[in-house]
């Protein structure tokens, strides 16, 4: 019972960081399809992709993850930041969920 509680609570902390990075996403990141983007975009773009692709899922086709005219460094950094937000949640729900000693104990 223990475990389910933590994985709602989990689940919980997920959606509300994500329903508050959709709305700035929506606010102050949308991406036009017919502005090309540099290095700077790249980054705001890298640090929305996970709200930006939630809401192309749920609310519309045509909200984009990624510009479509682009420069070298937008897709550098794009790429890192898609990096770096894989490794953060490995970090935060893979790698970190299970622990001997606490497993010990309830045996």
């Amino acid at each position: 019972m223990n475990v389910i509680l933590k994985l709602l609570k989990a689940a919980a902390i997920l959606i509300v960081v994500t329903l508050i990075g959709c709305f700035i996403a929506n606010k102050w990141c949308h991406i036009s399809p017919s502005v090309e983007y540099d290095w700077y975009m790249g980054i705001w773009h890298g640090i929305f992709i996970v709200p930006n692709w939630a809401m192309s899922l749920v609310l519309d086709k045509h909200i984009l993850c990624q510009a479509p005219h682009h420069t070298a460094a937008y897709m550098i950094w794009w790429w890192l930041l898609l990096i770096f937000h894989t490794y953060m949640g490995y970090c935060a729900y893979g790698a970190g969920t299970s622990n001997k000693k606490d497993r010990k104990r309830t045996m």
